[in-house]
């Protein structure tokens, strides 16, 4: 009798090489040898080939560069609320604000405002990483997945906003939840264990770099090549330095010591004697030691490189490359990163907001769950003083005319909650800043002309 495969089963039989990229990758962002001390992500030490010495320098040279680089990224990310883009045709405004805040809910109940950072990461690693949202109380259940730990059937079109159906894995790869657009599956009992109304099947993707034949490429499969080459350079000078950084002293006409021992005590009295003698013919001298500018230019370069490969700027990674730049440099240096954080944020906003949605489907919400004109609001993350965007924002205002309780929620730190509540407020007592002036004009003298007063 032969007993056919479960559909969660070929799911993951089919992930298998998809999660040795993921292990490698990992490997690559942060390294760390194996049990043997052989393989360290983007350089692999032989173990019988190479002596203990250089076995021991090619692990020196493999740091957490890919790690920084992904951090620095990831980092410049914070999902801060959401908004309309246009009219919603709401009676009251304060409905329009009410729906808002229930469409929110759920990012703020799964703890995402601290956990976002961790989704970002993965799918900036693996080229996709993913959220699975089911039915729940008070709020619908969210789980968050690395991309070695979901296999997903596409139905044959991967460039589809849902897929068809998700096997969701344990670390050894097994199956152990598995998804439709209808319920989930306990793949141990093979039950039945969750209906679930969203009509798809309950699984978003962000993959930032997804091109239009839905193939999602990872950061670090592009700096691959540039990393290595990083380390290979990084080895090159450890190498250096342990072998050629000092001067070595020579003699010749010495007598053979004849043996093994004496030959050893022969070479301590030469590396630690004070004075050195010898017979007739004997001479001394000493080789120089290895020039290190070339190859510290070369570990620049190659470190550069790196950066701007990952549309990074190069002091993010070495605090060296930030000498005596101007504002106005900063910021040009600072362009490419910023149009790399803005993709991003596109293309994890158009996630986040199907997120949101799919909340909404699972709490019965049909209404809220077809709101595609939802936008993901970012933080500005730009390191700026209060006073530098206290200073531009009251440009705008006076410049442009741009009323300066719409500008709010771009002073750092403020998000965009806690700005609609100060419109709120400022709405609800309109004298409270003529009154608060009041207060603090002068009561007598010549303060009676402050025209503050009155």
């Amino acid at each position: 009798m032969v007993t056919k495969e479960k559909p969660w089963e070929r799911l993951a039989d089919e992930h298998s090489a998809e999660r040795a990229l993921c292990a490698q990758r990992r490997a690559d962002v942060e390294p760390l040898a194996d049990p043997d001390g052989r393989t360290l992500g983007l350089m692999e030490v032989d173990g019988g080939t190479c002596d203990q010495q250089k076995r021991r320098l090619r692990q020196l040279s493999v740091g957490p560069t890919l790690n920084l680089l992904v951090d620095t990224l990831s980092r410049s990310l914070i999902c801060d609320g959401v908004s309309r883009s246009g009219l919603t045709g709401a009676a009251d405004p304060a409905d329009d604000q009410e729906a808002l805040r229930t469409m929110w809910e759920p990012w703020e109940y799964a703890g995402l405002p601290t956990r976002q950072t961790a989704l970002y990461r993965e799918a900036i690693i693996d080229g996709a990483s993913y959220v699975v949202v089911l039915p729940g109380q008070p709020q619908p259940r969210v789980l968050l997945l690395p991309s070695s730990l979901i296999a997903l059937d596409w139905g044959g079109d991967p460039t589809a906003e849902w897929p068809v159906a998700a096997a969701l894995l344990r670390d050894d790869g097994a199956p152990w939840l598995y998804l439709t657009d209808t319920d989930a599956t306990d793949t141990a009992s093979g039950e039945v264990t969750v209906y679930h109304p969203a009509g798809v099947c309950p699984v978003v993707r962000l993959a930032p770099y997804a091109d239009l034949s839905g193939r999602c490429a990872s950061l670090i499969d592009r700096l691959r090549p540039a990393a290595r080459r990083y380390v290979k350079t990084v080895n090159d000078r450890l190498s250096i330095q342990h072998s050629n950084s000092w001067r070595v002293r020579t003699a010749t006409g010495l007598d053979d010591p004849g043996d093994a021992s004496q030959r050893e005590q022969q070479k301590a009295l030469l590396a630690h004697g004070d004075i050195l003698t010898g017979g007739d013919g004997v001479q001394f001298g000493s080789l120089p030691e290895t020039t290190m500018t070339s190859i510290l230019d070369a570990e620049r370069s190659d470190l550069t490189n790196l950066a701007a490969l990952a549309s990074v700027p190069a002091w993010s990674l070495s605090s060296s490359q930030l000498v005596n730049l101007s504002a106005d440099a900063l910021a040009e240096a600072k362009s490419a990163e910023r149009g790399h954080v803005q993709a991003l944020q596109r293309a994890f906003g158009r996630s986040i907001a199907s997120l949101l949605r799919l909340a909404q489907a699972q709490a019965g919400r049909t209404d809220l769950a077809g709101d595609y004109a939802l936008r993901i609001d970012w933080r500005d993350t730009e390191a700026r003083s209060l006073s530098q965007a206290a200073d531009a924002l009251g440009k705008l205002t006076q410049s442009l005319g741009v009323p300066p309780e719409l500008l709010w929620q771009r002073i750092p730190g403020v998000s965009p909650q806690e700005a609609e509540e100060w419109r709120s407020w400022a709405q609800a007592h309109p004298d409270a800043l003529t009154q608060y002036a009041q207060a603090l004009a002068p009561q007598s003298g010549e303060g009676a002309d402050n025209p503050l007063k009155g």
